[in-house]
């Protein structure tokens, strides 16, 4: 009697998904080097951010002042970290939109789209930290470590899902 193999057996739509996810890991791995091995401005990204929740938190009324990537609030010092600045969303992000199987235009409009929308998202992220930290101390770590970090990872998805939507989908109905 002759043993037949049960190999694993992949569909069409289960290989679509393992060449999305090997692609979205190749270029967050590519995207991970090029920030920390070769771009060699990384502090401009967190001086920037500093300087902007400055700008913002002064109109407001809470800043006192900036050193360097530290914003000095009225009650709390606002340490702004390679986490604090949006890159790695950023990054994770453009990764899925690149490892998307769709025309390169609208790849790049997603890209765009997803950069600035995250900025924006990730400035009122640190507006409202700014706000907590300020006025709600130990409430900080709470909002920091849990609530903005899951809805960073909302935002994510929710953005991919818009663009594909609204972008992808678009012509192809």
């Amino acid at each position: 009697m002759k043993k037949r193999g049960r190999g694993i057996k992949i569909s069409r739509k289960n290989y679509k998904i393992i060449i999305f996810l090997l692609n979205f890991f190749i270029f967050l791995f590519i995207f991970n080097f090029i920030f920390w091995n070769i771009i060699v401005f990384r502090s401009y990204f967190l001086n920037h951010i500093a300087s902007v929740l400055y700008k913002i938190t002064s109109v407001l009324g809470l800043s006192l002042g900036i050193q360097g990537n530290i914003v000095i609030l009225k009650n709390y010092n606002f340490e702004i970290i390679y986490e604090c600045t949006g890159i790695f969303s950023m990054m994770i992000f453009s990764s899925c939109i690149l490892a998307y199987p769709t025309e390169n235009k609208k790849k790049l409009i997603g890209i765009i789209f997803g950069i600035i929308s995250l900025y924006l998202i990730n400035l009122v992220r640190l507006i409202i930290l700014a706000i907590i930290g300020n006025f709600f101390p130990k409430f900080f770590d709470l909002f920091h470590k849990f609530f903005w970090q899951a809805t960073l990872i909302l935002f994510v998805i929710l953005l991919f899902l818009i663009w594909k939507e609204k972008i992808v989908d678009k012509n192809e109905k």
